[in-house]
């Protein structure tokens, strides 16, 4: 008996309750059902009118109802909620002032993305990134149940995803080369172990980079295996890479990239210097003076130059050498003898001496210093 009185009382409820929205026709009705599933709860954290037995929603309900039975479009009855409850009460807000971010943001999040990877190449995760931040909207729009025009959202945005791709991955990119970073992540494989380049890697480097480009992305890789102390890899790269250096700005690049990774394999040789001893004797007091040296037997290009007025502190090191990776360290790894001069202008007069003397270096330290005697300077002879 209890239960036939709860059924008979669920039975009322439910009768009573559609008795509330009473409407003329059937289209009314479908109307009042897809509004209430297109208006959320006020009341509750998330779902629709339709789903909720709130007071406040049920109250709502019957004013939708009164509204549909005036004959008010749906527009002003969205109006209506909005402007009572919110923008948020609506699962589709309209496109005003406050919510252009909501619209716009994806469009933006991809705009970044295409400034960031025309300046920025080689950042691809950022890309990445983007892209999936500038996605989520859109697919949470899709994928929403009470949203209309999907179909055109959804071609908008893979039309724009579609051309950012195009301008990403395909060989006519302007925003950068997925084929390129490719290479590029395969390489640093090889640096991270140490190895030496693949030579395929580097002529797929040859055939898919232009001239610039090429000697760009070789200079960085160099530095990169060098700061990484990936000394295999950087040799493999330098052997490589000295035929597409041609200018002498691109050579002294080069020769600085050669001195780096000489550097940092033999460290010993890094502060290799030359000094003349304090002590030396000189012929008379000095205004200036210059002291070159060169390999004995060697091309006429010193390996150190530098210009003094002190005579007690005359020393020469690696960053006196005109051309890098040329210097004092060359000359103590590959066991040479060197050829000193050195020119004094005297203060008193207008004379001049010179000094000139080959040197065999102390091979087990790189340093070494040579002290002048008296009877080794030459007057220079007057220019008539």
């Amino acid at each position: 008996m209890r239960y036939l009185y709860t059924f008979i009382l669920f039975l009322s409820l439910n009768i009573s309750s559609d008795n509330l929205y009473y409407f003329e026709d059937e289209y009314d009705e479908n109307r009042f059902n897809n509004l209430i599933k297109d208006i959320r709860c006020p009341k509750c954290t998330s779902g629709s009118l339709s789903s909720s037995n709130a007071p406040i929603s049920e109250d709502l309900k019957i004013k939708i109802a009164e509204m549909i039975n005036e004959n008010k479009t749906d527009q002003e009855i969205k109006d209506y909620v909005s402007s009572r409850f919110g923008q948020d009460s609506l699962y589709e807000p309209e496109l005003n002032n406050t919510t252009y971010i909501l619209w716009y943001s994806p469009f933006v999040f991809l705009l970044l993305a295409f400034l960031i990877f025309f300046f920025r190449k080689k950042i691809m995760f950022i890309f990445y990134l983007l892209t999936i931040l500038a996605a989520l909207p859109i697919i949470a729009y899709i994928l929403a149940q009470k949203t209309v025009n999907k179909g055109l959202i959804f071609g908008s945005s893979l039309l724009i995803f579609s051309l950012c791709i195009f301008m990403f991955i395909s060989k006519f990119s302007f925003v950068g080369s997925y084929e390129k970073q490719a290479l590029n992540n395969k390489i640093f494989d090889e640096i991270y172990i140490d190895a030496g380049i693949s030579v395929e890697y580097l002529k797929q480097l040859e055939n898919i980079l232009d001239e610039d480009e090429l000697k760009n992305w070789l200079v960085g890789l160099i530095g990169k295996s060098i700061d990484l102390k990936k000394l295999k890899s950087a040799e493999s790269l330098i052997a490589f890479s000295e035929r597409f250096f041609i200018s002498n700005n691109e050579k002294l690049i080069f020769y600085n990239l050669y001195a780096a990774l000489r550097d940092e394999k033999f460290p010993k040789f890094r502060s290799s210097s030359f000094k003349i001893d304090s002590s030396s004797l000189y012929p008379c007091s000095i205004r200036n003076g210059e002291v070159t040296l060169f390999i004995t037997n060697g091309p006429e290009i010193p390996i150190a130059k530098k210009e003094f007025k002190n005579k007690d502190n005359i020393s020469l090191n690696n960053l006196d050498s005109v051309i890098p990776g040329f210097d004092l360290a060359s000359a103590y790894l590959n066991q040479e003898s060197i050829e000193m001069k050195i020119k004094i202008n005297c203060l008193d007069d207008q004379q001049s001496f010179f000094v000139e003397n080959n040197i065999f270096l102390n091979q087990d330290i790189p340093f070494n210093s040579y002290k002048i005697n008296l009877n080794e300077w030459f007057k220079t002879p007057q220019e008539l």
